[in-house]
């Protein structure tokens, strides 16, 4: 008599990451490695002692493109088995499927951005170009990601945004989308290949 009782626990909200958080911080990592590998490179004239070694740009080119896809992957893959161990400690209700969607979507947003700063930098040789290419790609995607939907004559724009194949279906909530994720991957595959072909035909001195 005169205790209260506590209230039940009821089960905490379910864990749902910040998607464009993550997709802000990554786009900029993704911009920064793939303009330093070639560009980079080419800027602390170090590239032309690198291609005389006796080894062909294309090898070059294929080494600096897999070490951007594995230092891209490793912070992806870091935060979505942190969330993981987070939500499992803290009680916490996470959609593991919804997770591994957004995550595989991340990856591919920032291979596909870091994809054109690796190629417009062994296009051009130059980080300046490389950085404002990317950024303006995905600032732009960005930004018509955003306004698209609330205008409806520019609805059919947000389809040329990089971002709206990320973000667009909330693969969070809805799953991935097999042709968003396409799309991504085919931006990711032609910057790579352009930009080898570019490397192997520019002049570097």
């Amino acid at each position: 008599p005169g205790r209260r009782r506590r209230p039940a626990r009821t089960p905490r909200a379910a864990a749902r990451p910040t998607p464009f958080l993550g997709a802000v911080i990554m786009i900029a990592f993704s911009i920064s490695l793939g303009q330093s590998a070639i560009a980079g490179e080419e800027d602390a004239n170090t590239l032309d002692q690198l291609v005389a070694n006796p080894v062909s740009r294309t090898r070059v080119y294929v080494h600096k493109a897999l070490a951007l896809t594995v230092a891209v992957t490793a912070p992806v893959i870091s935060v979505a088995a942190a969330l993981v161990i987070g939500g499992l400690s803290r009680g916490y209700d996470l959609s593991y499927s919804g997770l591994a969607a957004q995550t595989v979507s991340l990856l591919l947003l920032s291979l596909a951005v870091g994809g054109l700063a690796l190629a417009a930098g062994a296009w051009t040789g130059s980080k300046g170009h490389a950085i404002a290419i990317a950024a303006t790609v995905s600032g732009v995607g960005y930004l018509l990601n955003l306004v698209a939907p609330l205008i409806s004559w520019m609805e059919p724009t947000q389809y040329v945004s990089i971002v709206y194949y990320y973000i667009g279906n909330t693969p969070f909530v809805d799953g991935l989308t097999l042709w968003h994720a396409a799309v991504l991957a085919a931006i990711t595959v032609a910057s790579v290949v352009a930009g080898g072909i570019a490397f192997n035909n520019r002049d570097l001195h």
